[in-house]
């Protein structure tokens, strides 16, 4: 998938830049993951994870792939990366930005929506 909106590929290129943010795609490419799972494998703050995975799930770089409840009744958010390679290209007159998508999010995304499509159609009448 090719970008040519230059505001999304100033703003991907500007994540991407960022340690952190690169940090915690790479780090959710192959499985999903809490925020506190990402901070303690990557050895980042806490907070600065969090703000960070907004950050990137603004862009539309991480998604949450599923949510789960903690044994207190909590909810758990686990962030898997959308993306699964990024290749960047310099011609001479334009910058090409491209993204592999993660396939397994795409998939599983995809299937979601297809599901509640279903869900959400009126129940027909047997008469």
């Amino acid at each position: 998938m090719i970008i040519r909106d230059e505001g999304i590929k100033a703003r991907i290129l500007e994540l991407i830049g960022d340690d952190y943010s690169r940090r915690i795609i790479m780090a959710t490419i192959e499985r999903a993951k809490t925020a506190a799972e990402i901070s303690r494998e990557m050895e980042l703050p806490l907070s600065s994870t969090y703000r960070k995975i907004h950050d990137l799930r603004d862009a539309g770089l991480i998604a949450v792939e599923r949510i789960l409840l903690t044994p207190d009744g909590k909810k758990q958010e686990l962030y898997r990366s959308t993306v699964r390679e990024l290749a960047i290209r310099l011609q001479p007159h334009a910058l090409e930005l491209s993204l592999i998508p993660n396939e397994d999010v795409v998939d599983k995304f995809a299937r979601m929506i297809s599901y509640m499509r279903e869900a959400a159609k009126p129940q027909q009448r047997q008469e």
